[in-house]
């Protein structure tokens, strides 16, 4: 079948067949999916929405090494997300916390991992988040606020800061799925949350304003058995005087491989940490790669013009404190955190 009358068919096929989300549509706790990571830069297909859509991710590559995550529901792990009843949790990522009647679902929080600044805990303890209104549908949506404490293993304070927010949640789309294979999935809908957290980061004397914002589309085959999303793609952007942005795109059919040699230019070390003075870099870098070192208010306080494997960074003049490493690779933009003692 050429891919025209593919495209046709599927189309045809989505338009006759509408789907929602319901309580009954939810994952059980001990429910699992195998999910393969992907090349995290790929295209969200933001704009491709409304009922009869056709999503091909079939040119899709895997990640470097062909990882693979296990998402999973559980009973939540922390007393303070009651009364929550259920978290997903993405290993290594991000853990959400909600619950959910016959008319709705609700969101209690969530926690994520940051590698230059570590666990953020946001929670939803004021005021929770709607997530869904049941029955949900294409065209359906939710705007809610929220407001609670927001936690950071680097820079807030015990005591946590105040955070509130919005969040826009919608099925914005109706139709197939065409993943690796190609696999196609024809009972696809996809639920699309923008999430924009306002909160503080509470560092010795200063206080950074920061804005955490998550985007998120997951996609639910509504004529499968598993109840979990088949593909997801999920970006949390954190705005404040630096910026950090951490993209994953998971997918329940193994991608195209992009073979197992293959380094990521993202990844790199840097040791000793704390440190007194020098600081190694080592990792695999292009013949451009530079460095950069920021302090807490984003001013540079070293540069390396160009970056090889074993190329030393002298800290030995800069005052004690939490600094950001800022590799340049090919392109790609990566952070360590690193503490000054």
């Amino acid at each position: 079948m050429n891919k025209r009358l593919l495209y046709f068919v599927l189309l045809f096929s989505s338009i006759t067949d509408a789907q929602t989300l319901t309580q009954q549509n939810e994952p059980s706790i001990g429910e699992t999916m195998t999910m393969y990571e992907c090349n995290s830069t790929f295209s969200n297909y933001s704009s491709i929405n409304g009922t009869g859509v056709v999503w091909d991710f079939s040119t899709l590559h895997g990640a470097s090494g062909n990882p693979t995550k296990i998402i999973s529901v559980l009973q939540p792990d922390v007393s303070d997300y009651s009364p929550a009843t259920k978290m997903t949790n993405i290993p290594n990522f991000i853990s959400s916390y909600w619950g959910s009647t016959s008319t709705d679902r609700t969101s209690y929080g969530f926690k994520f991992r940051e590698t230059s600044i570590g666990d953020v805990i946001v929670k939803f303890n004021v005021d929770q988040e709607k997530l869904m209104n049941y029955n949900f549908a294409v065209t359906n949506n939710i705007t809610d606020a929220y407001s609670g404490k927001c936690f950071n293993s680097t820079l807030t304070s015990l005591q946590g800061s105040d955070c509130t927010g919005t969040i826009l949640s919608s099925i914005d789309g109706q139709g197939s799925l065409i993943l690796a294979g190609p696999t196609t999935f024809s009972n696809v809908i996809r639920h699309k949350v923008v999430e924009t957290t306002n909160t503080t980061f509470n560092y010795l004397t200063q206080i950074v304003t920061a804005v955490i914002t998550r985007t998120q589309y997951d996609y639910y085959n509504t004529g499968g058995t598993n109840k979990l999303p088949i593909f997801s793609h999920i970006t949390i952007d954190i705005s404040a005087s630096f910026s950090k942005s951490i993209s994953l795109i998971l997918s329940s059919v193994n991608p195209i491989n992009v073979g197992l040699n293959e380094v990521e230019k993202g990844d790199f070390s840097v040791y000793p940490n704390p440190t007194q003075g020098n600081v190694t870099l080592t990792g695999d870098f292009s013949e451009n790669a530079s460095a950069v070192v920021l302090d807490q208010t984003g001013r540079k306080v070293a540069f390396l013009e160009r970056v090889e494997n074993g190329s030393l960074i002298d800290l030995s003049e800069i005052e004690k404190g939490i600094y950001f490493v800022v590799i340049t690779n090919d392109g790609i933009e990566s952070t360590k955190t690193i503490v000054s003692q």
